[in-house]
């Protein structure tokens, strides 16, 4: 969200809205202006220029800090974003068990497959029902059926034999 923020404002700031000019620009061009001018502009306002000079060059530093800042953030951000995972990249992860529901919304029937990493096998438990099966059928291709995996359990696969103790029960 920050960097979107960041990008807008970048935009906001170099966008051309004036006569093709950004706002900065813009006020450069205003403040060499009135420098080449002052004379003339001082003997038919009968005032000094050089305040109004200075507000807006102000002006135009301080939206050139504003710009230079969003930039200089917006690559921080866009560091940060991307090695945020740099070392999730390497990781690997097994899939540990397949939730599958078949029939509609409102009524259905559920079961899960579960692997065993210490026996190397595939578990379905279906009621009461434990039953070993090929990792054929957990994977199966369900288009057109009722029956849909919805839910997906990773583990990772170096912590795998650790981690998971699949549920023992005779078949």
């Amino acid at each position: 969200q920050q960097l979107e923020l960041l990008t807008e404002k970048v935009k906001e700031l170099t966008e051309r809205k004036f006569n093709g000019l950004s706002s900065v620009e813009l006020l450069n061009h205003t403040t060499d202006f009135l420098n080449q001018h002052k004379g003339d502009i001082e003997s038919i306002l009968g005032e000094e220029v050089d305040v109004n000079i200075s507000c807006i060059s102000k002006e135009a530093s301080k939206l050139r800090r504003d710009l230079s800042d969003a930039e200089s953030l917006i690559g921080i951000q866009k560091d940060k974003l991307q090695s945020q995972f740099r070392d999730l990249r390497e990781c690997a992860y097994r899939i540990h068990a397949v939730f599958v529901h078949s029939g509609q919304a409102s009524f259905g029937h559920y079961w899960v497959y579960i692997y065993d990493f210490e026996n190397e096998r595939w578990l379905k438990y279906n009621d009461s029902y434990v039953s070993e099966v090929r990792e054929s059928e957990v994977f199966a291709d369900t288009t057109g059926s009722t029956a849909n995996p919805y839910c997906m359990v990773y583990v990772r696969a170096k912590d795998a034999k650790e981690i998971v103790n699949t549920v023992c029960r005779r078949y």
